[in-house]
This record gives C-alpha cells, sequence and structure tokens, in this order.
C-alpha cells in the first residue's frame, strides 16, 4: 500500500486568479513504486478538491463584493473580472451560494451570479426587489438541482 502527501496550492494574488486550485500528490515511498498502479483514497481527494474549491469560491468571491461594494449597478458589478471567475466555478459556486442564502448570508451580489449560471431566473415578477422571497425562490430551484 502507498500512502501519499497531498499539497494543496490555493492562491488568492491577483496574478494568479486565472489558474485553478491545484491538487498534487505525491507518494511517500519516493521512486520505489515507479511505474505501479497507484491507489488512493477516493473519498478524501474528493473532501480535499471540495475544500479547495471553497477556499478559491470563498476568496474569489470575498475580494469581488469588497471591490464592488462602492458600485451601485449590478452591470458594473457583473464587469469585474472576478465575475467571470466565480461564474466558471458552474455548479459547485451555485452550491456554495445556495449554502450561504440557506444560513441566512443573502447579498444582493449573489443573483446575478446564480443568473449567469443558471441561464434563467425562477424568481417571480411579484418578488423582484424583496431579497428574502428571491432568496427563497433560488433555494427552491437549488433544491430542484440537488445542490443543495
Amino acid at each position: 500500500m502507498t500512502f501519499y502527501s497531498v499539497a494543496i496550492a490555493n492562491t488568492t494574488t491577483q496574478q494568479q486568479w486565472n489558474q485553478p486550485p491545484q491538487i498534487t500528490f505525491f507518494p511517500r515511498s519516493g521512486l520505489r513504486n515507479r511505474g505501479t498502479k497507484q491507489r488512493y483514497n477516493r473519498g478524501l481527494v474528493r473532501r480535499l478538491y471540495d475544500e479547495s474549491l471553497r477556499n478559491a469560491f470563498k476568496s474569489y468571491s470575498d475580494v469581488w463584493i469588497e471591490e464592488t461594494a462602492p458600485y451601485s449597478s449590478i452591470t458594473s458589478m457583473m464587469r469585474h473580472p472576478l465575475f467571470d471567475k466565480i461564474v466558471s466555478m458552474d455548479r459547485d459556486a451555485a452550491k456554495f451560494i445556495l449554502q450561504e442564502m440557506e444560513n441566512g448570508q443573502i447579498r444582493l451580489h449573489w443573483f446575478p451570479v446564480l443568473q449567469r449560471i443558471a441561464r434563467f431566473d425562477p424568481v417571480p415578477e411579484y418578488s423582484r426587489g424583496i431579497l428574502r422571497e428571491m432568496a427563497d425562490a433560488w433555494l427552491e430551484w437549488g433544491r430542484s438541482q440537488n445542490l443543495i
């Protein structure tokens, strides 16, 4: 049996926003097992990958929200480069946003991200502008998509 050391590189400097989080496996036994089939714990790898994605999402969203806080226009918020970075995380970003909404952290910033990921808006016309009702509509959508 081979044991692994795992290194997760998750940087948040502006130069590296374009790079996805990297997970690297280093066999602890060195080169001795080179050429043999390597086994690893898939559950552990998935947990580390999810944690890495969550950290990347958190760092991107924190910077995006901080830098776009003074904007009064949602269109201006959507022009920020980190908006596209968050949207590119697709279902993972939607899952993290919906989990935050479920925990009561509702931000106006999240609705355009969810609309771009889902490619539609489940919020009824009469609920637009009422954050709690908008969040409830998105949470219902998230449950129907098995995201939460």
